[in-house]
Formats: C-alpha cells, structure tokens, sequence
C-alpha cells in the first residue's frame, strides 16, 4: 500500500519545501510600525484613529440584516399573502419562525465571537497607516491577521510518516519569517503551504505505513483493461447490464460497471451463466474484462472477491455461492435467505410486520424530516464558522444552499426523484445499498412471498422513506458536484455519470442513510463501530434477542447521534484527528455539539414549564391530555437527560429502572408504537422468570407477545373502526389467555378487531373506568399518541415517581389482579384525591407526601382485597393456596397425600369461577 513517504521518494524536507519563504512587505511593514515616529497629531490623536478603525470595522460586522431575508428561504416560507393561507401555511408559517428565527440568532452570535478578532485586526492595520505604511500594504496586513484560527489549528501533528516533520518545518519557518509580529501572524504563503498539508497529506496509521488522503497516487488510478475486449465479451456485458436494470453510463469503465452489478442480487448465477452461453463464452473468457493490475484500489478489493466468488459459482465450485451471499452482506445489501436460518427468516418478517401502521411510517417521516432540519442548520453554521475563521481558499456555501434537501422533500421530490433515479441507474450496488436497506433493519432478499406481504404492507413506510433518502442524496451530490465546477442537472441531460466519481456518491448515500438512522455498522471495524457492529451482528443471531431489542441498527444510530448532538459531542475534538477535520475547514463536530447543546436547554425548559406531563416522556395539552413522545425517539431522549436534571433539582429522583435507560438512553422503544404496552409486559416478564406457575406464566406471555408482531398490521384497522365505535376505544388484556401449550395467544387476540371484544378490558387500580384509546384516528394520521387526562391521584404519583408495583403488587394470577384492579380503581378515584388536593398534604416536605400517600393506596388495596374475597370466595381460596411460601405449601403437600396440589387445580378450573363480562 503506497505511503507518503514513497509518493515523495528520497528528498528530504527541506528539498521538498524548498528555501524558507520570505515576505520582504511584512518584514518592512513591521519594522516601520516598530521604528517609525508619530505623526499626524501625536500619540493620542493616532490612538484615537486606532480605535475609531476598529470601532468601524465592528460596526460594518452589525451593519446589514442578521439572518436570511424571506425571499433567500424561496418556498420553505410564505413569499405572497395566498401563501399564508392553506394547507402550507401553518408549516411555512412555522420554517419562518424556526429557520429564520434561527439562522438571525446565530448570525448574531457569530458576529459577536468575531468582534475582537475583527476589531484587533483593523486597530493593527491602522497602527500601521499611523507608522508610514501603504494603505493597501496595511489593508494586506489586516486581511493575514483574520486568518489566524484555522493556521493554529493547522499545525497540530499527527503521528506516522514525515506529514509531522513537514508541519514542524512549517511553524520553524512562519517563526523565522514573522519574528518581528507574534507567533500568530503568519505568512499567507506559508499557511497555504500547512493547510496543503493537512488538507492533502492527512495521515493515519495502518499497516505499518501511511495512507494518503486527496493526494493523487498514479499507480491507483491505472485503467483496469489493458487490451481491447473481444466483442462478445462486450456484447455479453452490455446485455448483463440491460438485465441488472444499469444505465451504460458514458465515461465509466464497462469493467467497474460489470463488477458493481455482480456484487448485487440483481442477477442469479443461473441467469448470468445464461447470458454467457448466449454469447459462447466460458465464465474464464468472460474473466477477460477484468485484466487487473496487481496494484488495485483498496475500494475495489471487496467487489473483486465478489467476481472471484461469481466466476467459482459458474463453474459449480461448491460453497461459492454461499461464500458470495456472506460477501454480499458485508456489503449492506441486505440478508440473504440462503445464509439465514428458518427463525431468522421468520423474526425478520415479525419485525417488518412491525413497522407497518400508518402511524409508524407518519413519525418516522417527521423524525427523519427533523434530522434533515437538524442537518441543514448545521450545515448553515459550518459556512458561517468556515467563513469566520478558514482562509479565503477554504469554501463555504451559501446558507440558503443548505436547505437544499428540505426543498427536495415539500416541494419537488418528483424532479428529485427522476434525477437521482438516473445518476443511480449507473451505479448498481450503491443504488441498492440507498433502496433495499429500508426502515434501518429490513434489507430486500429473498424471503419470497412473506418478504413480498412485508414489502407491501410496508408501502407508505418505504415511501417516505425512500422520499428523504433522494432529497439528502441529491443535495450532498449536487453540492458536491458544484465544489468542483460541475453540475448534476447538466450531468444527467448529457447522461455523463462517468464524470461523477463513485466516492462521491457513496459519501451522498453515507448521508442520506444516516438521516434516516439506517447508517451500517461493520463488526469488523475499528473502536465504536466495531463494537456497534458487533452488537448489531450478535443482536440479529441469538434467539430471542429481538425480543428486548428489536431494531439494534436504529438503537446504534441513536447512540451516535445523541453521543455527537450533544454536549459530550465536543470530546471528539480531544482526538488529533478530528482537530485535523476542523482545521481543514470541517467544523461539523463543533457545530453539532453547539446545536445538540441548545436542544437539550430547550428540553430542560419544557420540563420546566406548564406543558410539561409528570413523567418525562409526557407534554401536556390544555385540556389536561397528554402526549407520549418516546416514539419520536432519538429526539425524546433529551427529554429524559433534562427530567434526570430536573428531578435532581427537585428531590425526587429516589432511582432509575433498566426500563428507564431502556426507553430513555438506549431508544428501544417499539417504533411501530405498538408501543408501551408490549414493552411493559416484556419486561415485568423478564423480571418474574422463575421455576413457579409465575414463571411459567411469564414465559407464556413473552412468547405471546413476540407472536403479536405479526398483528400489528391491524391495529391500524382497529384504530379507524375506533374513531367510528366506541366500543372498540376500549382498550383489552391479554394477559388471561386463552394458552395454548407454551403460547399465551391473548396478545395476539387483542389485536384484531372482532375478537378483541371477547377479551376483558384493562383495568388500572388508579381509576375507576377502563382504559380507552384516546383519538385513535388522530394517532394514526398524525402519529401523536394521545392519552386521557389524569385523575389527581394518577398525576402525583407519576409527579413522585412512584412505580405501579410499590402500591400494586401482582397477586400472581392475571384475573385476579384486574379484578382487584376493578374494586381498588372505584375507591382510589372516589376518596384520595381529596388527600392529595389538602392543605396539609401539599405542605408536606416529597419523600413524607410519598409516604403517605402509598400507606393510604396500601389501606385502599387492603380493603379491595377483602371486597374481592367476598365477591369471588374460591378465587380467593385458591390464591391464599398458591400464595404459601414456597416450603410450606410443598411440606403441607407432602402430609396430606397432595391435596395442597389437588385443590389448586379444582379451584383453578372449577367452572364457578366465572370470569366477568367486560
């Protein structure tokens, strides 16, 4: 692998630098501030056209507009009177104040941190007019002055090769040539030649050597096909091609074209070695179009071992084929069905099932559409941070370009959309990479008719999807383009994508992947994503993980993101190599950490206001409801940090549950919103395994519950019927069955509408009504989960962080505890909430008001559990049974002959134990 030092060959630094530059203008510029006498007044007289320089150049910093005018946004805001009406005016209405609002608070922020700088610099070339110096010389001086943040942060070395040894030559020299002026001022031609080397030379360790990084290496830029191709070899390509569904494109290599299509599954080998028999030729002659030298890109390694592994499949080498399926994985495109096992196959379909409700797919819109907006004003704060503190040769966009991608999604994606659709046309195994990874954890493969069930159920959710993934797509490749003096519309009108590079395009798809959480993770990679990697490997192939975490992918990539969109984000600039990043000109580690920073100030401030519920997921709306935000996750969990602070503040954060870190840090709440429920279960699930019935029972409601991904597709169903019945608002427990062997089957009842009403209602031991579904339809079309207002009771334990089970614990058996939940409900909502709204109780200090208050729901239960008992005498007979220690009851078992066990199982199935209509 090429290094630096064997791109620069044997000459030493100095050779390669050449003599020390010498900027004879500073040096007399300097000596003459330094020497000169005072004129023009004297002394103060000149101090006083000092300050007024700078005072003038500050006052030309604030003169103008701060932020971007309303004609600068175009279509993202309202530009006539009709436009503030309509469907779009509340979304523009709302992009004004956000965006603009935005972008003016940061432009005036920016102009302030560059005040000083830009105030000294013109107070020095002012000193230097007072001491004789030409104006436009002074002017010279004041322009290498403003460019001294990204210099400094240019000459921090990195280890390996002779880059270190350049960077040290480098400051020698601007010391030698500037050691009339601080270390600061340096000379511009010296700096040019530092941030060449950062910029070009930036080097890292591996294998023992250097790689470089934008330094043109021509043994790596060799053409691959040495000799003209035979013309069926050729004709047999261009059929291949036509088959994949790729565009020939002009100035790309047929090889390169060739070799990305045969890495995808766009083909069979059984249909490609059709094509080579077409045309007479054996998989070895057809190996003539890639006649490749020795000394190929690293890039193109992995495609290479997928030929290598084709050309062993046309030939019937057994394992090849099995070997190309791994190599294909490895590439993110997507599982194959050949190297997954039968449970694998089916949990892939359970949790594509999933994420089919149409409320999924309309969150998962407006938390990816967030993230674009999060994007682009970053992106907007790294021109202004590019222009503030990078030389002139550094380029920064124009901040409206940064909008690009929001353009592309409200209003024109179907332009986006044939334009992306052409430039990925040429590039097969990026363009499958962008559209069969789909929802972060789904890849496209052949899972036949269940895959094809999922994929259709799932039509809206890879819709908008596929929507934003086009919009970052082609505003990173435009962008990207334009830096280089081209143009993407002029590209595809010409249909030239040979003249789009394929790093280019891999680094759009990177994006546009990580915007909607589906980045890839190599197991095999190096510190975090490695270890990402590697969890999302070991999470995809132990039984039963899905269970816990169902989307790992989407849970790594909220770790990332809410690890660099936050204030822990600016650790990164701890590591040499990222400083290196900022000192080119990339200030996106310092832009996302400034930006995650506000957003969590901006979630202390709703926990602390009169929107917010009592628990740290909940906002409140005026007419006391409340929305769940967990679903909207990564951005949720803001919310959690600033509630911990909060809390903390408050006194009454006494602890934190696994399934707090779980919801709130980790993001593995179901995203299809089948939501909390399911969640809660499997975790009171978990926490109960043991040996006894208890055991057994939670065993039965896991695999339930794992069977109820497959029903999620009609909660949508049920959701509409809601809106129309209110029957169906009612909200069902399937936590008493029916069992079916080893399979409690109420979860999956529980879903589908018609039998759901079979079902008894859930109950909560906090009110006396069961519970109902709030706005069901509103749910579905707007992905807002909206839940009733709180009874007082509810809202101060919630406010106390009081979990259910220190005033409700389970009596062991499903019945009885709604049962119980039936009786405790009706006197809770009846008689405490009097408690709670006293005089006396509210001046009590929190750790004494929750002592109190679960004494009195102790007293509550106490009493329910004697009304049950009368109620229900054998229910209670048969728990009184089952609730002896465990020796005890086994001792008593032992001296009666096992009628302990006898009578358990009479009173468990004895028929006059009814079960009350819902």
């Amino acid at each position: 692998m090429a290094t630096v030092d064997e791109i620069l060959g044997p000459a030493s630094v100095d050779d390669i630098l050449g003599p020390p530059p010498v900027d004879e203008n500073l040096t007399i510029a300097v000596d003459s501030i330094l020497d000169a006498p005072q004129e023009g007044g004297g002394f103060v007289a000149g101090a006083g056209r000092v300050a007024e320089a700078a005072g003038d150049a500050i006052g030309h910093l604030f003169s103008g507009d701060f932020g971007m005018r309303r004609e600068e946004l175009g279509s993202l805001v309202a530009q006539t009177p009709e436009e503030r009406t309509g469907l779009m005016a509340l979304p523009k209405a709302f992009n004004e104040v956000l965006i603009r609002g935005g972008i003016s608070a940061l432009d005036v922020t920016m102009r302030a941190l560059s005040a000083p700088l830009v105030g000294g610099a013109a107070a020095v070339a002012q000193i230097a007019r007072e001491s004789g110096m030409d104006s436009e010389k002074a002017s010279k001086l004041e322009l290498e002055i403003l460019a001294l943040a990204p210099v400094a942060l240019a000459a921090v070395g990195q280890p390996g090769g002779r880059a270190p040894a350049f960077r040290a030559k480098a400051r020698e020299r601007i010391m030698d040539a500037s050691q009339h002026l601080p270390p600061e001022a340096q000379l511009p031609g010296v700096q040019s030649m530092a941030r060449a080397l950062d910029e070009g030379m930036r080097v890292g360790e591996q294998d023992g050597g250097v790689l470089p990084v934008g330094v043109p290496v021509p043994a790596l830029m060799e053409p691959r096909i040495t000799q003209t191709l035979h013309k069926n070899v050729v004709d047999a390509a261009e059929e291949l091609l036509t088959a994949g569904g790729v565009q020939r494109a002009e100035g790309r290599l047929l090889s390169d074209q060739i070799m990305e299509l045969v890495q995808t599954r766009r083909l069979t080998t059984e249909q490609i070695g059709a094509v080579l028999q077409k045309h007479e030729l054996t998989p070895e002659g057809f190996a003539e179009i890639w006649r490749v030298n020795i000394r190929k890109a690293a890039q193109d390694m992995q495609m290479l071992s997928a030929v290598e592994q084709r050309l062993k499949a046309l030939t019937n080498k057994p394992g090849a084929e099995a070997d190309l399926a791994a190599l294909q994985n490895a590439a993110g495109l997507g599982a194959d069905a050949r190297g997954l096992n039968w449970w694998q196959r089916v949990d892939n379909v359970r949790r594509g099932l999933m994420v089919t409700q149409l409320a999924t797919a309309v969150r998962n819109f407006e938390t990816q559409t967030g993230r674009v907006g999060l994007d682009s004003i970053q992106q907007a704060m790294d021109a202004g941070l590019r222009r503030m503190f990078s030389s002139p040769e550094v380029q920064a966009a124009h901040p409206v370009d940064t909008f690009g991608a929001l353009t592309n999604i409200f209003v024109k994606p179907r332009a986006t959309k044939k334009q992306v659709d052409a430039v990925l046309d040429a590039f097969p195994v990026e363009q499958d990479r962008l559209f069969n990874n789909w929802m972060s954890e789904f890849s496209s493969g052949a899972f036949g008719k269940a895959e094809t069930a999922v994929r259709v159920l799932n039509t809206v959710n890879r819709f908008q999807e596929y929507v934003i993934r086009r919009a970052v797509f082609q505003s990173r490749l435009d962008t990207a383009l334009r830096a280089e003096g081209k143009s993407l519309e002029d590209i595809v009108s010409r249909n030239a994508m040979g003249e789009i590079s394929r790093d280019a395009v891999k680094v759009a798809i990177n994006d546009a992947l990580e915007v909607t959480w589906g980045k890839g993770f190599s197991p095999y990679a190096k510190g975090a994503e490695g270890m990402a990697g590697s969890f999302i490997k070991l999470m995809n192939e132990v039984p039963g993980a899905s269970m816990v975490i169902p989307f790992p992918r989407f849970m790594m990539n909220a770790i990332k993101f809410q690890y660099e969109w936050s204030p822990l984000g600016y650790l990164r600039l701890l590591s040499a190599s990222e400083r290196a990043t900022v000192a080119s000109g990339d200030f996106g580690a310092v832009s996302r950490a400034t930006i995650g920073t506000s957003m969590l100030v901006m979630a202390y401030q709703l926990r602390d206001s009169e929107y917010a519920g009592e628990k740290w997921y909940e906002a409140k709306l005026p007419d006391g409801r409340t929305i769940d935000l967990r679903p909207f996750n990564p951005f949720a969990s803001y919310l959690f940090v600033a509630d911990i602070v909060k809390r903390k503040r408050d006194g009454t954060l006494d602890r934190l549950t696994a399934h707090d870190v779980a919801t709130g840090i980790l993001s593995t709440q179901m995203r299809a919103g089948t939501g909390a429920f399911i969640l809660d279960s499997m975790f009171e699930g978990i926490a109960g395994l043991d040996v006894s019935e208890k055991g057994v029972r939670a065993l039965r409601n896991l695999a339930g519950n794992w069977l109820s991904g497959f029903t999620v597709p009609f909660n949508t169903v049920s959701d509409f019927l809601a809106e129309f019945d209110d029957a169906q608002r009612i909200i069902r427990s399937g936590q008493e069955g029916p069992n079916v062997g080893p399979v409690n089957l109420g979860p999956v009842a529980r879903s589908l509408p018609g039998v759901s009403q079979s079902m008894p209602a859930a109950q909560s031991p906090l009110r006396e009504d069961p519970l109902r579904r709030e706005a069901p339809l509103v749910r579905q079309l707007t992905g807002l989960s909206i839940n009733a207002p709180k009874n007082p009771v509810e809202a101060e334990l919630d406010r106390l962080g009081v979990e259910r089970k220190e005033y409700f614990p389970s009596l062991g058996d499903p019945m009885a505890d709604r049962l119980l939940a039936v009786h405790m409900g009706m006197a809770v909502e009846r008689y405490l909430p009097q408690l709670v709204e006293s005089a006396e109780y509210k001046d009590m200090p929190t750790p004494v008001q929750a002592f109190v208050l679960l004494e009195s729901l102790k007293q509550v239960r106490g009493a329910a559990k004697e009304a049950l008992a009368a109620q229900e005498p054998l229910l209670a007979a048969r728990l009184k049974l089952e609730g002896m220690p465990g020796r005890k009851r086994k001792a008593l078992d032992a001296l009666s002959g096992g009628q302990i066990t006898e009578a358990i199982n009479a009173l468990r199935h004895d028929p006059s134990v009814a079960v009350p209509a819902p």
